[in-house]
C-alpha cells in the first residue's frame, strides 16, 4: 500500500471508522435534539453510508473495484441527502438550532467531513484514471484493480 491509491484508500478507511464512531455517539446521545428537520435521520444515513464505505474499502481494494464504487456511491448519496436536509430546514428549526449552536456545530462538522470524504473519493478515481492512461498504474501496483 505504498502507492498513492493505497494511501487514499487508507485515509478513506480511517475517516470511515471515525465517522461511524461519531455518528453512533450522536445518535445515542442526542437523537431527540436533532429530530427537528430530520437531521437525526441524516446521522443514521451517514452511519450506513460510512459503514458501507469502510467495508468496501477493506474488502474491495486490490480485489474488486466495483465494491469500492458501491461504498463511494453510498457516501456521495449521504452527502447529497445531508446537504438537502441542511438547505431545507424550516424557519422554526433554524431558530431552534441557532439557540443550540454548539449542538448544531456537530451536524455542520459532519457535513464538512462528508465534503472531505467526497473529495478523497474524487481524488482516488482521478489518480486511478491518470495512472491507467499513462500506463504507470501497472508499473506501480502490478494490477488493474
Amino acid at each position: 500500500m505504498c502507492n498513492p491509491l493505497g494511501i487514499i484508500v487508507s485515509l478513506l478507511a480511517i475517516t470511515s471508522i471515525g465517522v461511524v464512531g461519531y455518528n453512533s455517539y450522536m445518535i445515542y446521545e442526542n437523537k431527540e435534539v436533532f429530530s427537528c428537520g430530520n437531521l437525526d435521520i441524516g446521522f443514521i444515513v451517514g452511519l450506513a453510508g460510512y459503514t458501507t464505505l469502510f467495508l468496501s474499502s477493506i474488502f474491495g481494494f486490490n480485489k474488486c473495484a466495483a465494491l469500492l464504487a458501491i461504498g463511494s456511491l453510498a457516501v456521495i448519496g449521504t452527502f447529497a441527502y445531508n446537504i438537502y436536509l441542511y438547505t431545507t430546514l424550516s424557519e422554526s428549526c433554524k431558530t431552534y438550532y441557532n439557540s443550540n449552536e454548539k449542538l448544531f456545530w456537530y451536524y455542520k462538522s459532519f457535513i464538512i467531513v462528508n465534503i472531505f470524504t467526497t473529495l478523497l473519493i474524487l481524488l482516488y478515481y482521478s489518480v486511478q484514471c491518470i495512472f491507467r492512461k499513462s500506463n504507470r498504474y501497472r508499473h506501480i501496483s502490478g494490477t488493474y484493480a
